[in-house]
């Protein structure tokens, strides 16, 4: 029993990292299976990104000019991170890295709620979002909208574990999600 254990380990292990490599080189050939996450991109936030990290308050102050329907919060994180010295290509894969515990955090859930099934097949499930066409377009071409499920996921995480413990730091952690 306890070589298969270890022998489902060793395969989520590769199927992880099978499914992260499989990221990195569409990352690198610009995949966009939505078919318009680069555009996004490309359109309406870089030019965000690039003014935010050039005069953060004159294009708050003129944030509705660029017709961008969801919140600066995001793309102010990624122009402080630009003006440190990341390139936007460093910007777009620290993304796709972040992107990445979106998957943690669900499998983390998975496991609070169904703490009787297989662990190895909420691994299973969980990895299954990499093979998303939104999941891999929104990690590759940075968007505030998979920042945004994370933390909708962190905040199901957190009342989860609320549920499991009943510590209010679990309440508090997620109203702050």
């Amino acid at each position: 029993m306890i070589a298969k254990n270890q022998n489902l380990k060793f395969n989520n292990f590769y199927l992880f990292i099978s499914l992260y490599i499989s990221l990195v080189v569409g990352f690198y050939l610009g995949e966009d299976l939505n078919f318009g996450a680069t555009e996004d991109w490309l359109r309406t936030d870089f030019p965000v990104i690039r003014d935010l990290s050039i005069d953060l308050k004159n294009t708050l102050l003129n944030y509705e000019s660029y017709g961008h329907r969801h919140s600066p919060v995001y793309l102010v994180f990624l122009s402080l991170l630009k003006n440190l010295g990341l390139s936007y290509d460093a910007l777009r894969f620290l993304h796709l890295n972040l992107s990445i515990s979106l998957i943690y955090f669900f499998y983390k859930c998975l496991v609070l709620k169904f703490n009787d099934v297989e662990k190895s097949l909420l691994v299973i499930l969980s990895l299954s979002i990499f093979l998303s066409p939104t999941f891999r377009s929104l990690a590759i071409w940075p968007s505030s909208r998979l920042a945004g499920l994370l933390f909708f996921v962190l905040s199901i995480y957190e009342f989860l574990k609320f549920q499991k413990t009943s510590l209010n730091i679990h309440l508090i952690r997620n109203i702050f999600f």
